[in-house]
């Protein structure tokens, strides 16, 4: 969602006549793009702070500004922690940048800190920014596509409520009109973005839920080889989702189903909506549809309360499901959040133990789960060079899992058959065929 935000401003400005700068110190406008679900993304931004402070001591005529979900959450309070920065400007308002900025260097002393921070129940998003008329892609191969914004859950840990507000689904008109422009201008894998994309239609004057929109992109733009979503609220995946999945040729067999922890208990207190039981139901629903197909997920662990019955549950959860790719985070509390007012009394050092045990178990699996995949053949799209070696390339199979192959000729862009000839738990290792 923050590339697809980065990357609809940046079109913004270069609409107005701007043009990308070389390097920080050479630019006249830096904005920085934040994230607020973990602490740890915040204490990036604010590391990042001393080295602006010094670019505008060289530079006065420099014009900084903050951006996305931090901005949403502090507001004028940045002004006040890092006074070098001139522009606060949140979720809901990223649209008007190019005229906040364009204000700024007007007026300079008088405008500096102009900080849209408006409601986020906005009552729709058809025309907020990047999603109609802008052109500009950072990609030539891969595309970022808005569908909807917020989330109606409150899930007691998370911030993203507070940061993107309710969920607001975008008109299929809308979207079908990106969808057919991405196709004609030859892009091949396209992600449909959403804090919880399976719950597509809410407030919309048509009778449309996400399944009804995945195959409308099916019949409008078949050109386009790949279509990808994320990211899915366990209670919004249901049947219908996992049988267009299987139906539409162009929808990819990989789905991110965040479950956050294999614990009834730790759930409840997550205020999740599901129960283990009926996760694990889902899962084999969805493996019924799609016996090939790819899952992933998300797990904080050493939330307030779990016990090590309770993360014992979590790693034999990741045993049953077997999924290919996790993310794993410790706890991280947010201010504000309902989570705040539960008692933390896992350790720092307890939290650290219980992520790298999960990290294992899911280093072991991923790495069987890509053992079993040597010897067959895969679709792979390939993406770019690698870094290390400008012969070797790097793309993704159908199911994302990353594959890397040698080859004399540029493959990028290319969509190529490949055999799977060793795997590690992160990337296969593959030879053309053809």
């Amino acid at each position: 969602m923050n590339e697809r935000d980065s990357e609809a401003v940046t079109g913004i400005l270069f609409d107005k006549g701007y043009q990308a700068a070389a390097s920080t110190e050479e630019a006249d406008l830096i904005l920085y793009n934040t994230c607020s679900i973990r602490d740890h993304a915040e204490q990036k931004v604010f590391g990042r702070m001393g080295a602006f402070r010094k670019l505008k001591e060289k530079k006065p005529e420099l014009v900084i500004g903050i951006m996305g979900c931090m901005a949403q959450e502090h507001g004028e309070n940045f002004f006040k922690m890092n006074p070098e920065i001139d522009l606060v400007c949140g979720t809901g308002n990223l649209s008007q940048i190019g005229d906040l900025v364009e204000e700024i260097q007007r007026g300079r002393a008088g405008a500096r800190h102009a900080v849209p921070i408006q409601k986020l129940a906005i009552d729709r998003i058809d025309d907020d920014y990047g999603l109609d008329g802008i052109q500009y892609r950072a990609d030539k191969l891969k595309a970022l596509v808005t569908i909807m914004k917020g989330c109606d859950h409150r899930c007691t840990y998370c911030i993203v409520p507070y940061t993107r507000g309710v969920e607001i689904s975008r008109s299929s008109e809308s979207i079908l009109r990106e969808m057919k422009d991405l196709a004609s201008r030859g892009f091949q894998d396209v992600m449909l973005l959403g804090q919880n994309v399976n719950s597509y239609g809410k407030g919309l004057d048509e009778n449309m839920d996400f399944a009804g929109l995945l195959e409308k992109i099916q019949a409008v733009a078949p050109q386009i080889p790949r279509i990808r979503f994320i990211t899915s609220h366990p209670k919004d995946a249901h049947t219908r989702l996992f049988a267009v999945m299987r139906d539409l040729p162009s929808v990819c067999e990989h789905l991110h189903l965040p479950v956050q922890s294999g614990s009834n208990a730790v759930l409840r207190r997550m205020k999740r909506e599901h129960t283990r039981e009926w996760y694990l139901e889902q899962i084999e629903e969805y493996k019924r549809f799609l016996p090939q197909g790819s899952l992933s997920t998300d797990f904080i662990v050493g939330f307030p309360g779990e016990t090590e019955k309770d993360f014992a549950d979590t790693l034999d959860l990741m045993e049953k499901v077997e999924f290919d790719s996790a993310y794993i985070f410790t706890y991280s509390e947010r201010p504000g959040t309902p989570a705040t007012k539960l008692k933390d009394d896992v350790t720092e050092q307890e939290k650290s133990r219980r992520l790298q045990e999960a990290m294992k178990l899911q280093r072991a699996i991923s790495l069987r789960k890509n053992q079993a995949l040597i010897g067959t053949s895969q679709e792979v799209l390939f993406e770019s060079k690698t870094r290390r070696d400008e012969n070797r390339y790097g793309g993704r199979t159908r199911t994302y899992k990353r594959v890397v192959v040698s080859s004399a000729q540029d493959l990028v862009g290319q969509m190529r058959q490949v055999k799977i000839v060793a795997a590690a738990d992160e990337t296969l290792l593959g030879e053309l065929t053809s």
